[in-house]
């Protein structure tokens, strides 16, 4: 009989996605809310801390420098410059 077929390729690192998405952040004027812009099929949108994304994560935090992204007890932080 043939071979199985290979199994699919693991997804690829939701840091990496995130991070080839990411378009910039933002400081709300007069509130203050931090937000990330990312590109998303096409067009900008903008996510606040504590907003989901992706498959079941959630961006904790957002500074000038990071983004952390959680799921249950894993945790990414994304790099914004570099």
């Amino acid at each position: 009989p043939p071979p199985p077929p290979p199994p699919p390729p693991p997804p690829p690192d939701v840091a990496l996605v995130f991070k080839e998405a990411l378009r910039g952040i933002q400081r709300h004027p007069t509130t203050g809310q931090v937000s990330v812009l990312l590109n998303q099929s096409g067009s900008v949108i903008s996510l606040p801390e504590g907003s989901p994304y992706g498959d079941g994560w959630k961006i904790k935090t957002i500074t000038a420098e990071t983004i952390t992204l959680m799921k249950e007890r894993e945790t990414r932080v994304i790099k914004v410059f570099g």
